[in-house]
Order: C-alpha cells, then sequence, then structure tokens
C-alpha cells in the first residue's frame, strides 16, 4: 500500500510528537532519581572508613613480636 505525502507527513509528524514525549518522560525520570539518590545519601549515616589491611596486619605483627608470639 502506497502512502501519500499527506499520509506520509503525518507519520513523520506523529513520530516527532511521540519521541518528543518519550524524551520528556525519560527526562523526568533522570530528574526524579537525581533527587531520591540525593535524599538517600542524606540519610544515611558517615560510613566508618578503616585502614587498609596492610597498616592492620603489620599492627598485629609488631605487636606480636614485643610480645614474644611472633618469630
Amino acid at each position: 500500500m502506497r502512502m501519500n505525502r499527506r499520509g506520509l507527513l503525518g507519520a513523520i509528524t506523529a513520530f516527532l510528537g511521540m519521541s518528543a514525549v518519550f524524551a520528556d518522560g525519560m527526562d523526568r525520570a533522570t530528574n526524579s532519581l537525581n533527587a531520591l539518590s540525593q535524599v538517600m545519601r542524606l540519610n544515611q549515616p558517615n560510613k566508618y572508613k578503616s585502614k587498609p589491611n596492610r597498616l592492620s596486619q603489620k599492627k598485629r605483627r609488631l605487636n606480636a613480636r614485643r610480645l614474644g608470639k611472633f618469630k
């Protein structure tokens, strides 16, 4: 089935309209997720930052040497 110019123009216009609506929805969804993550960050307590494992291992070994357990 062939489409005349008016039908083709209508189809293109409808496609552009739908893509604009979809893009607006995606933009709103992104903004909503950003706002939600911002709120979640504010509600979470500060995380405890532990020292790297190698430093704590070094301390354990030094203490063990002082106590005579590690040779």
